[in-house]
Parts: structure tokens; sequence; C-alpha cells
């Protein structure tokens, strides 16, 4: 059931096109973005990897403008219909004031992920009414319970939890 004013996100989707983004803390090394990379094409999506997904600034992804702009780089291209964010962490709030969220209105896109990932959810819901998805992050193996659930979810656009 559509929440009332809030823009119906279409499923990803075999064929998809989802970019892989580190809004928040950084990666460990290149094995969180091979795991990314699996996941992603395990569930029939094609995918793109922001520029700076493996730099690291003291506890961030990257600096603040580098993350800023892989992010809008996400929102502001039409070929890509999702974003998945790599991991969690601390730091989206210190990027919220300049993403693009005329972008985001223009192309809506669901974004996944969850810990700090939570105020996108907030900030892109709140200020464009687009729906995204507490979800595991992407470098995050899935158990076969949470792949069924995250399936059903983006792929189906049925119930996470198993109702009809």
């Amino acid at each position: 059931m559509p929440i009332r004013g809030f823009s119906r996100v279409r499923t990803t989707g075999a064929g998809a096109r989802v970019a892989l983004v580190a809004p928040s803390g950084p990666l460990k090394d290149r094995n969180d973005v091979d795991t990314a990379l699996a996941t992603s094409r395990s569930l029939g999506w094609e995918t793109t990897v922001g520029e700076h997904v493996l730099a690291r600034y003291s506890y961030f992804a990257a600096p603040d403008a580098d993350r800023i702009a892989d992010f809008n780089a996400a929102l502001r291209d039409d070929s890509v219909d999702a974003i998945w964010c790599l991991r969690g962490g601390y730091g989206v709030m210190r990027i919220l004031e300049h993403l693009d969220y005329d972008a985001a209105r223009r192309h809506p896109k669901p974004i996944m992920g969850y810990s700090d990932i939570t105020g996108l959810h907030a900030a892109i819901g709140r200020a464009c009414e687009i729906i995204s998805y507490h979800s595991p992050n992407a470098r995050t193996p899935l158990t076969p319970f949470a792949r069924e659930s995250f399936e059903r979810a983006m792929i189906h656009g049925v119930d996470s939890c198993g109702a009809a």
C-alpha cells in the first residue's frame, strides 16, 4: 500500500542499475566492494561504484566533498535505478545539506542501507517524499533469511515479512 504523499518508487528487478556508494564510514578494504558487487550481481543487478568508495579520511569513507560528489552523481544519473550504501558508521549528517534534492525529485530512486544511512532515509523522505529502504548495507553478506526478505521488498515489491 503506497504511503500517502510519497512517490511510488519502482522495484529494482533484474537488469536494474544500482549505484554503490559510501556516504558514511570507511570500508575495511577492497573485499567489502567485492562482496557488494557479488551480491548485486546475484540479484541480477548491474552496478556502478562511486569513485571514492575506497578512500579513507579519518573515520569517514572520504572527505565530505568526495562523499557528496559520489552520492550526487548517483542521484543525477538517470541510468541509475537505485542507490545502495556500502556501510553505515558516521558521517551522513555532515553531507545532508549538500545533497542534490532536486535531482532526487526529478528521478526518484530507492536508497538502501541502515545505521547512519537512516539520516539519508529521513532527509530524502522529508525533502522529496521518496520511499527508501532500511535494509542491509551492500558490503554485508546476506543470510538466506535476509536475502529472501530483501528480494521480496526490492525486487518483487511485496511485503518483506512474507505476507501476501
